[in-house]
C-alpha cells in the first residue's frame, strides 16, 4: 500500500481559469504560502488543479487573495521547454477544499451552491 497526501494554507493568486479535456471540466488555480527564515520571508507558489464537479465549486467560490486550506495528492508532470530541455512541474489534484479566514459573504451564496455540489453547510467550514 502507498500514499500521496498534501495539504496546503495559503492564499490564492489569481482567479481559477477553467477548460474542457474531453468530457471532463478542469479549474486550476494557484496558491502561495510563506515562512519566515533568518529574517526573510519565502513565498513558494504551487499550482492546483480539480476536476468535474469540485472544479465547478472551485469555480463559483475560489477567487484570487481567498485563504484556502487544499488537500490532494502531488503529481509531477513531465514536458519539454521551448529549447527542447525536459521539465518537471508539481502539481496538486484537489481532493477537498475549506475556505479558512473570514466566511464568505451573503453575494457569494455558498449554501445554494454548496447545495447544487452535493455538500451539506456545517456553520463555519464548508466540506468539499
Amino acid at each position: 500500500m502507498s500514499y500521496n497526501k498534501i495539504t496546503i494554507l495559503g492564499y490564492v493568486g489569481s482567479d481559477p481559469q477553467s477548460r474542457q479535456i474531453g468530457e471532463n471540466t478542469v479549474s486550476s488555480f494557484s496558491i502561495a504560502t510563506s515562512e519566515k527564515s533568518g529574517g526573510e520571508e519565502k513565498t513558494t507558489w504551487f499550482r492546483v488543479s480539480a476536476w468535474n464537479k469540485l472544479a465547478q465549486v472551485v469555480n463559483d467560490h475560489v477567487k484570487k487573495g481567498s485563504q484556502l486550506l487544499v488537500e490532494g495528492r502531488l503529481a509531477l508532470n513531465e514536458y519539454t521547454d521551448k529549447e527542447g530541455k525536459t521539465r518537471t512541474s508539481a502539481e496538486v489534484r484537489l481532493s477537498e477544499l475549506q475556505f479558512a479566514g473570514s466566511k464568505p459573504t451573503a453575494d457569494d451564496a455558498p449554501k445554494a451552491k454548496a447545495a447544487k455540489a452535493g455538500v451539506t453547510d456545517t456553520g463555519d467550514e464548508i466540506p468539499f
